[in-house]
């Protein structure tokens, strides 16, 4: 189903750029009768150190986007040295 509603926007869309507008309108009249498909946005939250600020990655939002926290190593290091760092943890740069 995606490919056909793929190929009937690309030939509308050069129908569009040569200017035949009968042609058009069958196409949109095509492109019409296509069931529609939710399409959910990508979210992902940027994950930076609570101490030092520094980049960590991304990560999925689960429908949020904004900042999320976690500690990078060299932060966790100087914080807590008589904890070992968490190994599923991403590090930063800094």
């Amino acid at each position: 189903m995606e490919q056909l509603k793929d190929r009937a926007l690309t030939e509308y869309i050069l129908y569009f750029e040569n200017g035949d507008i009968r042609r058009m309108r069958g196409k949109l009249s095509e492109l019409q009768k296509l069931p529609v498909t939710k399409i959910e946005p990508v979210t992902t939250l940027t994950v930076v150190c609570m101490y030092c600020k520094s980049f960590m990655g991304e990560k999925d939002g689960q429908g949020q986007t904004g900042t999320s926290h976690s500690i990078c190593r060299s932060c966790w290091m100087e914080k807590f040295p008589e904890y070992p760092y968490p190994e599923d943890e991403k590090e930063c740069s800094g």
